[in-house]
C-alpha cells in the first residue's frame, strides 16, 4: 500500500514538475512574441525562478493528540503569468506537491497563492488548495493565511491553520530553496 502511495505522489509531482514547465515555456512565448499578434503580455515580464519546497515542521494546539509534527515531503512553486491574466491578480503562484501530513498519511496537493502585501522579504497572502489524506473525505479545500520571508536563494513559508470540526488548529511552517 505504501509503495502504491509513493508511486502516486511521485507520478503527480513528475507531472506537475512537466506542467511547470510546459506553463512557462508557453508564457515565456507569449511574452516574446512579436507585436503583429495581439497578445496582452504580463505585467510581470521577468519570471522569478520557481521554489523548491521541502516538507516541513508543525505545532498543532492540541498536545496530547498525537499529530505528526515532522513532515517531510517534496512540492514546487512558480510564478505563473497567464493565471496572473486569468485571475486580474498580481503577486501569485501555483504551487503543488505532496507530503506526509499529519495524521500520518501521504497528501498530494495543488493550489494558488496570493501574496498581495510585501514589506521587504516579508510577504502576507492567503493560499488555497486542494489537499488529499485528510478527514473523511478524498479531497479537502483550504484557505490559509500565509506570511513568507524569502532571500534571493533561501525562503521560509508559515501557515496558520484554524481549528475546525475534527481539526487541531495548527501553525506549519516550510523551507523552500532556489537555485
Amino acid at each position: 500500500m505504501m509503495v502504491k502511495q509513493i508511486s502516486l505522489s511521485f507520478a503527480l509531482f513528475s507531472a506537475l514538475f512537466i506542467a511547470f514547465f510546459t506553463t512557462n515555456s508557453i508564457a515565456q512565448e507569449a511574452i516574446n512574441t512579436p507585436p503583429s499578434i495581439e497578445v496582452k503580455p504580463s505585467k510581470n515580464t521577468v519570471l522569478e525562478q520557481p521554489w523548491l519546497v521541502l516538507g516541513g515542521l508543525a505545532y498543532h494546539s492540541c498536545r496530547t493528540c498525537g499529530f505528526r509534527e515532522r513532515n517531510p515531503g517534496l512540492a514546487l512553486q512558480w510564478q505563473s503569468p497567464w493565471f496572473e491574466e486569468l485571475t486580474g491578480l498580481e503577486n501569485t503562484r501555483l504551487t503543488a506537491g505532496t507530503y506526509i501530513n499529519s495524521n500520518d498519511r501521504n497528501s498530494v496537493y495543488a493550489g494558488a497563492q496570493w501574496m498581495p502585501y510585501s514589506y521587504g522579504p516579508v510577504k502576507l497572502g492567503i493560499q488555497a488548495a486542494l489537499i488529499t489524506g485528510y478527514l473523511e473525505a478524498k479531497i479537502t479545500p483550504v484557505l490559509l493565511p500565509m506570511v513568507s520571508i524569502e532571500t534571493q536563494h533561501v525562503g521560509l513559508d508559515v501557515y496558520a491553520v484554524p481549528k475546525a470540526a475534527k481539526v487541531s488548529a495548527a501553525v506549519f511552517a516550510t523551507l523552500k530553496l532556489r537555485f
